[in-house]
């Protein structure tokens, strides 16, 4: 995964994970310094990871859309 540019949003325990657009999960599991986090990849090569999840409600390959993570 290349890093180019990084936003942080501050959430509350157990808030819900919105994707930010379409696309598969390509990681779910602990990831250092992330703890328990899931992978996006979206179209144009855009990837997005969300770290620090209670547990992972998804798995790798999941087909995901812009609404509620489950």
């Amino acid at each position: 995964m290349l890093c180019c540019n990084l936003r942080d949003l501050k959430t509350k325990a157990n808030d819900e994970i919105v994707a930010a657009f379409d696309g598969v999960v390509t990681r779910s599991g602990t990831y250092y310094g992330y703890g328990n986090c899931i992978v996006i990849k979206h179209a144009w090569g855009l990837e997005t990871l969300y770290g620090h999840q209670s547990k992972n409600l998804v798995k790798v390959g999941d087909k995901v859309s812009k609404v509620l993570v489950p």
